[in-house]
């Protein structure tokens, strides 16, 4: 019996080992496929982080390759750049010296023009190693000369026939002609070019106004140095009713005794600033000679032709009035005369005597002040009247007024 025992219980044993070793076969069979799997797992992530490694050095390489090639593009470009502007500086410069010396530039580098006025002066003599030499200087007063002629006075008709410019009288005439760079001396061409349009008639008129009064001031000048001081007024009277009376007009000096000249040749003394010798030339001008004395100065120095010989051809021809052209002569010589009626249609007796000759004063040029803006809104003003928008004019006058108060 207690063999059969111990034999049941070895057997018991046995089978408990036996199934021991299967449960840890089982287990180790189970376990290994996890322990392979984390392996892998530990290989994958290995391999992850080996392709991240890989892939960041990668990265790296192609930032620092992409920087150094940016670098490389910016030096190719400031390369680039650096000549460009340097070509660009040389051309520019080129250019500059090219066309300095087509306009006669006294610099290479800039437009530094200057105009000799004395280069066709008759009475002066220059001197042989001029710079530049005087060829070229004269060259450079034709150019202008001929950019005046052929650019800016037929621009200047235009803008006044567009009504850009409007000159009222002859002062406005003559700041609208220099505002645009136009020399006084241009007036005769700028006549003869206004005489072709027939809408600026009345600017034709003013042109011609303005050349008579400008010709007759230098004749008067002239005239006034062969008077006395005693005679001042009874010359100016006698020269007004040459330039003014349609009649014939006596000697002033007719009539007088010998003894009458001597005492106020006498009276003159040569302490008078105005003296002169023969004072008596004045008294022999005549409405003839100095109706010709103005055509030859027109033709002169404007190089207009006059196609009147006395006054009433010339109000006829150019519409021209008397008092305007007496008021204008006053105010260009500062002659003050008496405030009357006076006939400029009598044909029997003068205009003017010694008595309407009150006073003559010294015309000293200058720079007149004045308020930009407000004469800006007044000259706009004046245009809109004449373009046919009185009320857009009247409100600028009205502010030019405004801003001269």
């Amino acid at each position: 019996m207690m063999f059969i025992k111990y034999a049941a219980y070895h057997l018991q044993q046995l089978n408990l080992r036996k199934n021991e070793e299967k449960l840890s076969n089982r287990k180790a069979l189970e376990d290994k496929p996890e322990v392979d799997a984390n392996k892998k797992e530990e290989d994958a992530n290995k391999d992850e982080e080996n392709r991240k490694d890989e892939a960041k050095e990668k990265d790296d390489k192609e930032e620092k390759k992409s920087q150094m090639e940016e670098a490389e593009a910016k030096k190719i470009v400031e390369s680039i750049t650096e000549g460009s502007k340097l070509e660009l500086e040389e051309s520019t410069k080129n250019i500059v010296k090219t066309a300095s010396i087509a306009v006669g530039s006294l610099k290479d580098t800039e437009f530094d023009i200057r105009f000799n006025p004395d280069v066709y002066s008759p009475g002066i003599r220059h001197c042989e190693t001029l710079d530049p030499p005087l060829s070229k200087q004269r060259q450079l007063v034709k150019d202008a000369a001929e950019f005046l002629l052929t650019v800016q006075i037929p621009t200047f008709i235009r803008d006044c026939l567009d009504h850009s410019s409007a000159p009222m009288d002859g002062f406005t005439l003559s700041e609208a002609m220099h505002n645009r760079g136009i020399n006084i001396r241009y007036l005769g061409k700028v006549t003869n070019l206004l005489a072709k349009v027939k809408q600026l008639e009345y600017l034709h008129s003013i042109a011609v106004s303005e050349l008579m009064l400008r010709s007759i001031k230098h004749i008067f000048t002239i005239y006034l140095q062969g008077c006395e001081m005693m005679n001042l007024s009874v010359a100016i009277a006698h020269f007004l009713n040459c330039f003014l009376y349609s009649g014939a007009v006596a000697n002033p000096l007719q009539g007088q005794d010998d003894q009458d000249q001597q005492e106020t040749e006498q009276a003159s003394g040569p302490s008078q600033p105005l003296s002169c010798n023969d004072n008596n030339e004045w008294a022999n001008l005549t409405p003839k000679s100095l109706w010709n004395q103005l055509k030859t100065e027109l033709r002169s120095y404007f190089d207009y032709e006059l196609l009147s010989n006395d006054i009433d051809t010339s109000i006829e021809t150019y519409s021209l009035q008397k008092i305007s052209l007496l008021r204008s002569f006053c105010l260009k010589t500062g002659v003050q005369i008496l405030l009357r009626d006076y006939n400029f249609e009598s044909k029997n007796k003068l205009i003017f005597y010694e008595e309407d000759i009150l006073n003559i004063f010294p015309i000293v040029k200058h720079i007149n002040p004045r308020a930009t803006d407000a004469y800006n809104f007044y000259t706009t003003g004046q245009t809109k009247i004449q373009q046919g928008c009185p009320k857009d004019g009247y409100e600028a006058d009205q502010r030019g007024a405004e801003s001269f108060e």
